[in-house]
Order: C-alpha cells, then structure tokens, then sequence
C-alpha cells in the first residue's frame, strides 16, 4: 500500500477523520499511516462488509488541477493492475475536500516494521521478498507504471 506510519503525524489530525462515510460505502475507522500524498485509513466497506485501506489525499495536493489529473489516469491505471504481489485498487472517488483511493486491506504490517523490531531476516526470506518485490514492479513496469516510492514502508504483508 502506499504508505508508511508516522509518529510525527498529528494524531488529532488523523482521528478527526474516524467514523467519516465516503460516498455512503466506506466508514473509516482507524489510522494507518500517513505518506507523501495522504493519509490512509483502516476502513469497513459497509455495502460489502469487508475491511478495506482508503487513502484520503492530503488537502494541498488535492488543490492542484495538474495532480488531480495526474492523480486520476494514475489511479485507472492502478486498478487495472491484477498482480499477486500488486495491492489491488478496489475503487476510488472525490469528494468535496479531494480525491480517495480504496485498497486492498493488508493487516500484516510492512517491511519497514519488520527491521525495526527484533525480527532478523535469514537470507532466505531476504531473498524471497526481494523477488516477490521485483516481480510486482517488473509487471507494473511492463504495462508502463512507475512506482517512484519503493521502500520497506511500502512493502506491506497480509495477515500470514
């Protein structure tokens, strides 16, 4: 997913949003993280009753027309994407303060967490997550997406 927990992010800022329905679908109901272009949210699909990410552009750039439309072609582009090592776009929609994003939900955490806790990598799951990584860009890369932000924060797991 896109984005990457951060401490410094006013929490007030980020609960503010709790409990907010977009469009009439999706209720959000815990931060994530926070990125370069938003912040995203834990969120209940209450048409589909599933757990879904909804990443809310940050008010700046949602004032810019260019990356507005920048924002929407790459947003297409995204959810054509159907890869095993590709977090799915599900939706996404505009509302009066800006664009959202709806994702694919990864309860695992990211990669970034991982090195900063106690958990070593033994080569071989250092090994595995770099070609699983590589594959995925390799897929985005050959339909002409860039994904200009790869790190261990935005290298996410699911639940196993």
């Amino acid at each position: 997913m896109c984005c990457e927990y951060a401490p410094d992010m006013p929490v007030a800022r980020l609960a503010d949003q709790l409990g907010r329905v977009l469009n009439d679908r999706y209720r959000l109901v815990a931060p994530i993280g926070t990125g370069a272009s938003g912040n995203v949210y834990l969120a209940e699909d209450v048409t589909l009753r599933r757990k879904v990410a909804v990443k809310l552009l940050h008010p700046a750039l949602a004032d810019d027309p260019s990356f507005l439309k920048r924002f929407q072609a790459e947003a297409r582009a995204v959810a054509s994407l159907t890869h095993p090592h590709i977090v799915s776009v599900h939706d996404w929609g505009e509302l009066a303060d800006g664009p959202y994003l709806v994702l694919e939900y990864l309860s695992g955490g990211n990669l970034r967490h991982v090195l900063d806790g106690d958990t070593l990598l033994t080569p071989s799951q250092a090994a595995t997550l770099g070609i699983q990584a590589a594959r995925g860009l390799d897929f985005a890369h050959r339909r002409g997406l860039v994904h200009r932000d790869v790190k261990p924060a935005n290298l996410l797991f699911d639940g196993d």
